[in-house]
C-alpha cells in the first residue's frame, strides 16, 4: 500500500483475494476519512509486486511488477496516476524489488532489491522523469530471509533520521543505510519482538500465525514495525526500539483494553502497514477478511475503521 498525498487516499494493488473475493489483480483506493474502499477499474495493471511508493514530485504511485521469472520476463517499473486512473508501463527495473520508498532528502524514489543467491541485496535510486535506475550501494539485511520470504526483511526510509532502517523478524542487529553515501552502520538497538524468542519469532511467540510490516509514521516521526498485532517504533535519538503495544506493555483489564486487544487481534496476520498523514496515524490492512485498522502511536490505541464483514468495495462508474 502507498498513501497518495495529493488525493488523500491509500492506493493498493492486489487481487480481490486480499478482500476475501477471488479475482485477478485490481487497483483499489481507501478513503481514510470515509473509511470506504473503491475499486478503480484502471484497465491494464502490473503483475502485483511487493511494494508501492508515492512520488509527491511526480504525483504518481510507483510499482515494480513481479513477472515470476526475472530472466525470462524482466521486471518493469510502472506508474499510476490516481487523477487519471491510469497505469503506465515504463522501462526495465531491477529484479527482486521488495521495498520501495520516497527519499525526502534527495526527492527521489528508491528501492531495495532483496538478496538472491550470492547477491547480498542492493539499494537503487529511480529517476521517475528520466525512467532510469542507478545503484546507490549494497545492503545486506543481517539474518535476512531474502527473495524466498521477503516479507520478513523489514526496511523503511526514516525521513526524520534520513536513513533507511533495516531489520528482520528474527531480531538480528538493526542497520542504518545512508542514501547519500551508500554506507551502512550497525547499531546496538535490541529488537524487543525477539527478546524472548530469538529466531523464528512468528513460530514461537505468535503460534506460527503472524504477519510482519514496516512503515515510517509521519506523525510520530519514527519507523514503526508491526508483528503479530504488536507495534514497535525505533527511537533514533535513544538508539532503541520501544514497544508501544505488546506483551508486558498493555493493561489487559477494562473495556478500553479489551477493545484494543480485539483490534490488535485483527491485525495479527497483517503484512500491510502505511502512514496516514491526514489523520496522524498508521493504517493496517488486516489478514483474513480484510479488516482495516488504525493505530495511534501517541495514545497507543487501536481503532477498527472497517470490520471484516463490512468490506464492501465501491466500483467506479
Amino acid at each position: 500500500m502507498a498513501f497518495d498525498r495529493a488525493a488523500g487516499k491509500i492506493v493498493m494493488l492486489a487481487s480481490l483475494e486480499a478482500l476475501a473475493v477471488e479475482s485477478r489483480a485490481e487497483t483499489w483506493t481507501f478513503d481514510v476519512c470515509a473509511n470506504t474502499w473503491t475499486l478503480m477499474r484502471a484497465g491494464a495493471v502490473p503483475d502485483p509486486g511487493l511494494a508501492l511508493a508515492y512520488d509527491p514530485v511526480a504525483r504518481l504511485i510507483i510499482s515494480v511488477d513481479d513477472p515470476g521469472d526475472p530472466i525470462a520476463r524482466p521486471p518493469h517499473a510502472w506508474t499510476y496516476s490516481l487523477a487519471d486512473n491510469t497505469w503506465t508501463r515504463k522501462g526495465p527495473a531491477p529484479a527482486h524489488v521488495v521495498r520501495l520508498w520516497h527519499d525526502v532528502a534527495s526527492a527521489r524514489v528508491a528501492a531495495w532489491a532483496a538478496h538472491a543467491g550470492d547477491d547480498p541485496g542492493t539499494i537503487w535510486a529511480y529517476d521517475v522523469a528520466a525512467d532510469t535506475w542507478a545503484v546507490v550501494g549494497a545492503l545486506e539485511v543481517l539474518g535476512g530471509f531474502g527473495w524466498n520470504t521477503p516479507g520478513n526483511d523489514l526496511l523503511a526510509y526514516d525521513a526524520n533520521l534520513d536513513r533507511v532502517v533495516a531489520t528482520v523478524t528474527g531480531g538480528e542487529r538493526t542497520r542504518l543505510f545512508d542514501m547519500h553515501t551508500g554506507s551502512v552502520v550497525d547499531v546496538d538497538a535490541v529488537t524487543p519482538w525477539a527478546g524472548a524468542c530469538g529466531w523464528f519469532v512468528q513460530m514461537y511467540c505468535y503460534d506460527g500465525v503472524a504477519g510482519a510490516a514496516i512503515a515510517y509514521d509521519d506523525h510520530a516521526q519514527r519507523t514503526a514495525v508491526l508483528i503479530g498485532g504488536n507495534m514497535f517504533t525505533y527511537d533514533a535519538a535513544a538508539n532503541r526500539w520501544d514497544t508501544l503495544f505488546g506483551p508486558g506493555i498493555v493493561d489487559a483489564s477494562g473495556p478500553e483494553a479489551s477493545a484494543n486487544a480485539a483490534a490488535s487481534a485483527l491485525a495479527r496476520e497483517s503484512w500491510s502497514l502505511v502512514s496516514d498523514p491526514v489523520n496522524g496515524r498508521l493504517v493496517v490492512l488486516g489478514g483474513t477478511g480484510g479488516a482495516v485498522l488504525a493505530f495511534d502511536a501517541t495514545t497507543r490505541e487501536w481503532a477498527v475503521l472497517l470490520e471484516p464483514s463490512k468490506v464492501q468495495p465501491t466500483p467506479t462508474p
